[in-house]
């Protein structure tokens, strides 16, 4: 679809002879389609208008007082995130520590020979006629 523009000469034109008419390839600053004016800078008008708009303020509004300022803001929020990561990790660690604590003690209970041999290593506990030497290595380093 092809228009005609028709763009005065110099911005203004006294005469009808100041008129030319261009092809809608040429862009200029102030063009005149039939006898309507139209500006290139429709654009920025409709961009203020919508900037304008109070309920587009609002919503704006309120979107960065809950982004940035608000009790619960972005930052808040993502340090939370990250603490429940990290509660999360620990979770699963002691978890695994109660299960492997859980079978040990499932075991002290159920074999004599084990719970003998806990007592030893960790209590140094012994019988009537027995000694115990405990030997102490020297770190070097």
């Amino acid at each position: 679809m092809k228009y005609f523009l028709i763009y005065p000469f110099g911005g203004t034109a006294i005469n009808p002879q100041h008129y030319q008419i261009l092809t809608n390839e040429h862009i200029f600053p102030h063009h005149v389609i039939g006898k309507q004016f139209v500006s290139i800078f429709v654009p920025m008008k409709k961009i203020l208008s919508v900037i304008k708009n109070k309920y587009l303020l609002t919503i704006i509004g309120l979107l960065v007082w809950v982004v940035f300022f608000d009790k619960n803001d972005l930052r808040t929020q993502i340090e939370l995130r990250q603490q429940v990561k990290q509660l999360e990790k620990e979770r699963n660690y002691f978890a695994q520590e109660i299960s492997v604590i859980t079978a040990d003690i499932k075991e002290l209970t159920t074999n004599p020979n084990t719970l003998e041999k806990f007592a030893r290593e960790k209590y140094l506990m012994k019988r009537n006629n027995e000694d115990i030497f405990v030997i102490v290595e020297d770190k070097k380093n």
